[in-house]
């Protein structure tokens, strides 16, 4: 079951291989539901910019928690069965749980990205760069879900069992999703 403050968060691109040298990309952000044939609530959006070594990210949310909320990449881009079907942390090195001031994701999943803090109005400004991540390449982040999480993620190293797992903080069914509509153009 997802949560009255869900957002929810899919990745469709079309994207040609003269498009590499510097990649832009806008995500926005709705509110997730029970109800799929009701309309969606815009709460925010994201811009990306990938370069060659790094993903840039840039944005603002709204309708948080006040406090600080996980913020991952998840391996499936399925949002059904509430998030339990976006599965795990995006990690194909199988490496655990990590802080993403673990700058290679060799030592940490690829889709740890820390957390955002939301102000006492709601709403979350989003701001980082994150290296072993982007919109093209290995590990790409198209066709995943974005998970904004109703709680803050713990960033524990070394954790038994954590390949696969979302933060020890935060349930998934919980989660925050985005919906991504990003059509990549360059600037």
């Amino acid at each position: 079951m997802i949560g009255a403050t869900s957002l929810l968060l899919l990745c469709f691109i079309n994207l040609s291989a003269s498009q590499m040298a510097a990649v832009r990309g806008r995500a926005y952000l709705f509110r997730a539901q029970n109800n799929n044939s009701a309309p969606f609530m815009l709460l925010g959006m994201v811009d990306f910019r990938q370069d060659s070594l790094n993903l840039i990210v840039n944005g603002s949310v709204s309708g948080l928690a006040a406090g600080p909320h996980g913020f991952h990449v998840h391996t499936v881009g399925d949002i059904g069965n509430g998030c339990g079907a976006a599965a795990g942390h995006y990690n194909p090195f199988r490496r655990n749980h990590g802080a993403p001031a673990l700058m290679f994701p060799t030592i940490r999943h690829v889709g740890d990205l820390g957390n955002i803090q939301a102000a006492t109005n709601g709403v979350a400004t989003i701001s980082g760069t994150f290296r072993g991540v982007g919109l093209v390449g290995p590990f790409s982040i198209i066709g995943r879900t974005l998970i904004v999480h109703e709680r803050r993620d713990d960033l524990v190293i070394e954790r038994e069992n954590n390949v696969n797992d979302a933060p020890v903080s935060s349930e998934r069914r919980s989660a925050y999703f985005v919906q991504w509509r990003i059509t990549f153009v360059t600037f």
